[in-house]
């Protein structure tokens, strides 16, 4: 009976310990699986916003692209359509094409090098060439701005991109 006396004491001495590690074991595992939860979480948005990344540059890419189209063709009604006229009033169609078409025959090239994205701005680099019966070959590299209105993309036709 002393015995089992003496080793219900030192249990008692013992519980506490062994409770405070128990405890500190199950906070660990909770610990692990919070983690766990929250790396799989930021590891979803990180995804999501990847992939929203790649189709707003894909569709600000398509837009550059119809827009590369419209000038080499002389459309100016679809460049006039892809404009987004900014810090100035927004010219008529037959006033848009009286600016834009130098009635001049000629052959233009252009190539878009590159396209960086800037939130709800964008540039697009190209190389524009420009071949003259008389003049010869001319050959420019060009930055256009672009603009994200009403979630579509529109080439800044006049103004500046303000800080990137």
């Amino acid at each position: 009976m002393k015995i089992l006396k003496e080793t219900y004491q030192e249990l008692r001495g013992v519980l506490p310990v062994a409770g405070i590690i128990v405890l500190i074991l199950l906070a660990g595992a909770g610990q692990t699986t919070t983690a766990s939860y929250l790396q799989t979480q930021l590891s979803h948005k990180t995804m999501l916003e990847s992939k929203q990344h790649l189709a707003v540059s894909q569709a600000l890419r398509e837009r550059v692209e119809e827009y590369r189209r419209a000038f080499v063709e002389r459309d100016y009604d679809t460049m006039y359509r892809l404009s987004y006229f900014r810090d100035v009033p927004k010219p008529s169609l037959p006033e848009y094409r009286q600016l834009r078409d130098a009635g001049y025959v000629y052959q233009i090239n252009i190539s878009v090098h590159e396209v960086e994205l800037y939130g709800d701005k964008a540039r697009a680099a190209l190389e524009l060439v420009v071949t003259h019966p008389v003049l010869g070959t001319n050959k420019t590299n060009h930055k256009q701005e672009w603009q994200l209105v009403d979630n579509l993309w529109y080439k800044v036709d006049y103004g500046s991109m303000q800080g990137k």
